[in-house]
């Protein structure tokens, strides 16, 4: 995907080092207002209050989404 197409999207980036190990990744939204949710419902979740513990969100797969154009 062209960052410069205009699209919407999600870009992942990486950094690595010169021994190819993994140093940095970040995900970069590209144009997230252009893409609105109207509804969205959690079917599931799993939320621990310790710090740096893995937490999960689970949407319905049946969201309705708009696209601005």
């Amino acid at each position: 995907m062209k960052v410069s197409n205009g699209a919407n999207g999600i870009l992942q980036l990486a950094i690595f080092d010169d021994q190819d190990n993994l140093v940095a990744q970040r995900l970069c939204f590209i144009k997230p207002d252009d893409l609105k949710i109207e509804k969205a419902e959690i079917i599931g979740q799993s939320i621990k209050p310790t710090p740096r513990s893995f937490n999960s969100i689970d949407l319905s797969p049946s969201l309705i989404l708009k696209i601005i154009p």
